[in-house]
């Protein structure tokens, strides 16, 4: 991944200018790879549009799961076995989405 002088992108007005940084009009470059540090240069780069997007599905997930938990008995589970927690879990979302259909629909009469 390749970063470069926000003064010289046109991000920020510096007080010293490029010429503090770098001795090109380009701007001072540094070149990171992204395999060092997969917390701080994460793909795609935090603040672009495609993140932001990301993260509001994930905020989305995690608030499905809350409401999973929370209202329809996802943590205290009577059932064991994959298969038939697994089957308990579908039932449990198709529940949520009756409920929240049926909300719409009366958001709609009203």
């Amino acid at each position: 991944m390749k970063f470069r002088c926000p003064h010289a992108t046109g991000k920020i007005d510096c007080p010293l200018g490029t010429a503090s940084c770098s001795a090109s009009n380009y701007g001072m470059v540094v070149k990171v790879d992204t395999k060092s540090d997969l917390r701080r240069y994460s793909s795609p780069h935090r603040d672009t549009k495609r993140w932001k997007e990301l993260y509001n599905e994930r905020t989305s997930v995690e608030r499905c799961n809350s409401r999973l938990k929370t209202y329809l008995t996802a943590d205290a589970m009577r059932v064991w076995g994959n298969q038939k927690v697994t089957t308990h879990q579908y039932l449990n979302a198709i529940v949520l989405l009756a409920l929240f259909s049926e909300m719409e629909l009366c958001k709609m009469l009203t």
